[in-house]
């Protein structure tokens, strides 16, 4: 239900402080334990609402729990936030930290798991949920650039239920990507926070047929990958004949779940090939 409610900010706010600011850092409050939310590149409804509802399905080893039980008897957990060649320095759920002796140490032990707890959705309703989401999408700089010729909506189904993504009607994020008034697309992916992210409004649940619509220069290519109500698509293109070429390839299908939800599109910009100018993604539906 939290996918099809809106999100108050300013109340999600206070849920931060309440819930989250021990273990997290966002918009200059709470504590650095954790990851801190700044640094999030998808900061769409469905991948915050899987990271909170379930944070283990995707852990950095980095914020992997440990438990150390020291030769007194004693047990302390937490995720491991410095070490050296004498000792360890665990970081708690309340924000502090205990730095223990290696040599007093009997044992230490990772339990493979995020450090963030499961089971959080007892304790929040669904609106809290909603409004927490709300205040980290409008908070921390995630607004979107602004181009001539792209103007960012809430999309709706075509007459046969699908969606037509344009490089016109989404949202462009991160410090390189560009909308290219002239031919209608996103270029320069140059950055890993680079991203363009397409709101819709899904009446029903359907199942659709994910196609792009792309241009690479000769001897060029592009990964990235698409993301979709908590699913990845996975993108690998080679070139096309020039840059003013477009040709589709079809990444798979997905299950649109009914509501309102985002589609982010993000490349992979670490391939020095890459030179990908996107034109369109479809959602065509699956009867």
């Amino acid at each position: 239900s939290v996918l099809t409610q809106p999100g108050e900010p300013e109340a999600g706010a206070a849920v931060f402080e309440k819930r989250c600011a021990a273990c997290h850092q966002f918009a200059g409050r709470g504590n650095p334990v954790g990851l801190d939310l700044a640094a999030l590149t998808d900061r769409s409804l469905q991948a915050l609402l899987i990271g909170i509802l379930d944070p283990n399905r995707a852990v950095e080893a980095k914020f992997v729990s440990y438990t150390a039980v020291t030769s007194d008897g004693l047990s302390h957990t937490g995720m491991i936030a410095a070490e050296t060649n004498n000792s360890i320095t665990l970081a708690g759920t309340d924000g502090k930290s205990t730095t223990l002796l290696r040599r007093n140490l009997d044992e230490l032990v990772s339990s493979n798991k995020s450090f963030m707890p499961e089971g959080l959705e007892r304790d929040l309703s669904a609106t809290d949920l909603a409004n927490v989401i709300a205040w980290i999408q409008s908070a921390g700089g995630n607004e979107p650039k602004t181009f001539f010729g792209n103007q960012p909506e809430v999309i709706e189904p075509a007459r046969d239920g699908g969606f037509r993504l344009t490089a016109r009607n989404c949202a462009v994020h991160g410090p390189s990507l560009v909308f290219e008034v002239r031919r209608g697309n996103l270029a320069s992916w140059k950055s890993d926070e680079d991203r363009a992210v397409w709101e819709i409004r899904n009446p029903q649940r359907r199942k659709c047929r994910v196609t792009i619509w792309y241009s690479c220069d000769a001897n060029n290519g592009g990964r990235g990958e698409i993301r979709i109500a908590g699913r990845a698509l996975m993108l690998d293109v080679t070139a096309t004949a020039n840059r003013d070429r477009y040709q589709a390839i079809e990444l798979g299908s997905v299950d649109l779940p009914a509501g309102r939800l985002e589609v982010v599109l993000q490349a992979h910009a670490s391939d020095e090939r890459a030179n990908l100018n996107i034109r369109e993604v479809v959602l065509a539906p699956i009867r």
